[in-house]
């Protein structure tokens, strides 16, 4: 815990109190903070520090009393914006608020400094001491922090019991009522092959969410776009997430099931093969976009899914409500 700024009981009681006092609140903290003397300036300019010579008085009495209870001080920035050109921002909105106290002085200059600059800041100090302050206890503390990481490096999906499960049942069923009970090898080696990184991933959850929110969508007359690389995956397709068929491209008969596909990069899309007959007379369905699963999920398997979905902007507030349900 620091002592802050100008405004922190530390500095003000090194300004109106005396020194035991000073001592027991800065006791309290586990560093002393000082700031360059640009940041002092409105201080100045309201006669609460009376002159220069007074601040620097303010700055060896601070430091005493770091030496004297073995309290490190540090130099820090104050920091509200990071280049020196960013000040007219912080003037703008301080202007706007007319109760301010600050808009009856100048703003201090609390740009992000960099380590020569501090060390400038403080030279009426002495190299060595302001050295001590801006790098050397500064480095010291920031030894003691544990390292913190504030973005987990893990993915935390929502949790729906039977997940996995859900979407392997999807996946296969809606491969069967498209492909027959006898399903091709192709088939069942390209779910496999999703799936695997699919549910081994935790990424079932991210397709049952969509997957409903699409059902949803089109049960209540809302038709749904995909966009993106969803499309080359094939769970996706079988969970009627999206519409595209990133298989070779290939004919199914929607009556008998046969298929026939085209695996040997002849056909480029299973749009473009002619019309076809089945041999029990039913005309063939064209299907296969030869679209990698690599497409979505990266080479591993392992990439987060990005599933965009395009819902008519009448119905997105109840899409939108649906997840919460």
């Amino acid at each position: 815990v620091g002592t802050a700024c100008d405004e922190g009981e530390v500095f003000t009681a090194v300004m109106q109190r005396d020194q035991s006092e000073v001592e027991r609140i800065a006791k309290y903290y586990d560093y002393i903070e000082v700031q360059p003397p640009a940041l002092y300036q409105d201080l100045l300019d309201r006669e609460l520090i009376r002159d220069n010579e007074t601040l620097v008085e303010i700055y060896e009495r601070i430091l005493e009393v770091g030496k004297t209870n073995q309290i490190p001080v540090i130099a820090t920035g104050n920091v509200h914006y990071v280049h020196e050109h960013d000040a007219i921002a912080r003037r703008i909105l301080i202007a706007s608020q007319p109760g301010n106290p600050l808009n009856r002085s100048t703003l201090p200059e609390a740009h992000f400094r960099t380590t020569d600059e501090m060390l400038d800041a403080f030279h009426f100090l002495g190299a060595d001491r302001a050295h001590e302050i801006v790098v050397e206890n500064t480095k010291a503390l920031a030894e003691r922090i544990e390292k913190v990481v504030p973005i987990k490096d893990k993915l935390y999906t929502p949790n729906m019991e039977g997940a996995n499960e859900e979407i392997r049942a999807l996946s296969y069923n809606n491969a069967k009522k498209l492909y027959g009970e006898d399903l091709p090898q192709i088939v069942i080696d390209r779910l496999e092959k999703e799936l695997e990184s699919i549910i081994g991933n935790g990424f079932a959850v991210i397709y049952l969410i969509s997957q409903r929110l699409v059902k949803k969508s089109l049960e209540d007359g809302y038709l749904v776009g995909s966009r993106g690389s969803v499309g080359s995956s094939f769970v996706a397709t079988m969970t009627e997430i999206t519409e595209v068929n990133p298989l070779p491209p290939h004919y199914i008969c929607p009556k008998c099931k046969k298929s026939e596909f085209f695996d040997d990069g002849s056909v480029g899309s299973g749009f473009d093969l002619p019309d076809k007959t089945c041999e029990c007379g039913t005309e063939l369905i064209k299907e296969g976009q030869d679209i990698p699963f690599e497409t979505f999920l990266g080479f591993k398997g392992d990439k987060v899914p990005d599933i965009d979905l395009n819902f008519s902007g009448e119905y997105q507030p109840q899409a939108h409500n649906y997840t919460k349900v």
